[in-house]
């Protein structure tokens, strides 16, 4: 732990499970050089002027925040961090809530820990692990999967949800036959998902799906140039635009169903989450603009911070 001095403003915050969902926050990897201070049993809590963020444009941006996902849960949830100090606590962030597919970036940290104990390597085969994979994904490999490329599909299983309800999440059939050739395409869905070094850690939040490989067409498959090792990038997409232009390059995130977010600004030295329901009828309970949305928030925060 590096030991910095508390603000005199500091009080602490019970962070509840919001604390497992910003492990990140530590995390700076080529920025390490600047001090943190790490939570503990609870977050240390510090006005914004204290970690170098003007209050009133932080507001300003969160207003905006608030204003464009009025309809899809709002911002009370967020939960803002910069240099390990709690700075902006919403109402409801200590509400629990599935976070659905931002648990993919926590699988990531799993690979990253493995392939630092000398266990596995990228290339390792999948079928090693999982013998019922060697008929039809001989292949496949490790990297396959945490790229969302390996094509793998399960008998039965369902890309959307059925009229009863099941889908690929809740789909343990056996394998199916491949949908396409390993590492031909990206295509995202639950099926193909099934301390560290900080050289893993760039390795996962830099792309590593470059924009040059197709997408598929369904509507979740769009990881071209900005998907890393299970954890979504600010890259370049196919149309050579970047996928947050407000924020800075280095940002990634953890991304689930409806919108539930940990958003990683290296350059900031600092961390952003957001959990989110679904509607009340069980629809997914996101924008179709919302990459506009978080960039155009980006963009206001970026007049807060003092770097």
């Amino acid at each position: 732990m590096i030991a910095v001095a508390q603000p005199p403003d500091a009080a602490p915050v019970n962070p509840a499970n919001l604390q497992l969902f910003t492990t990140g926050a530590p995390y700076l990897g080529k920025y390490a050089q600047i001090p943190m201070v790490f939570p503990g049993k609870d977050w240390n809590q510090a006005t914004p002027e204290s970690q170098g963020i003007d209050s009133a444009r932080l507001r300003a941006a969160l207003d905006y925040l608030a204003r464009s996902l009025a309809e899809y849960g709002g911002a009370d949830t967020v939960f803002i961090v910069r240099n390990g100090w709690a700075i902006w606590q919403g109402p409801e962030c200590d509400r629990d809530f599935p976070i659905f597919s931002a648990t993919k970036s926590f699988t990531s940290t799993m690979l990253g820990l493995l392939i630092d104990d000398g266990k596995v390597t990228l290339d390792t085969f999948a079928q090693k692990f999982e013998p019922v994979l060697a008929e039809q994904y001989p292949s496949v490999t490790l990297r396959h999967f945490a790229t969302m490329t390996s094509g793998y599909d399960s008998a039965g299983g369902s890309y959307e949800f059925d009229a009863q309800g099941r889908g690929d999440s809740w789909n343990p059939s056996p394998p199916a036959p491949p949908l396409f050739p390993p590492g031909t395409k990206f295509r995202y869905w639950d099926d193909a998902m099934s301390l560290i070094s900080t050289s893993w850690v760039d390795q996962a939040t830099t792309v590593q799906v470059p924009s040059t490989i197709p997408n598929d067409l369904l509507p979740r498959s769009r990881g071209a140039g900005v998907y890393g090792f299970n954890w979504w990038v600010n890259g370049i997409k196919p149309d050579g635009r970047r996928l947050w232009p407000g924020a800075p390059p280095g940002t990634f995130y953890a991304n689930g169903l409806h919108n539930n977010v940990c958003i990683v600004i290296p350059e900031w030295r600092m961390v952003i989450a957001r959990t989110n329901d679904g509607k009340k009828d069980g629809s997914a309970n996101s924008p179709a603009n919302v990459d506009e949305i978080w960039s155009g928030f980006f963009s206001r925060l970026a007049e807060a911070v003092a770097r």
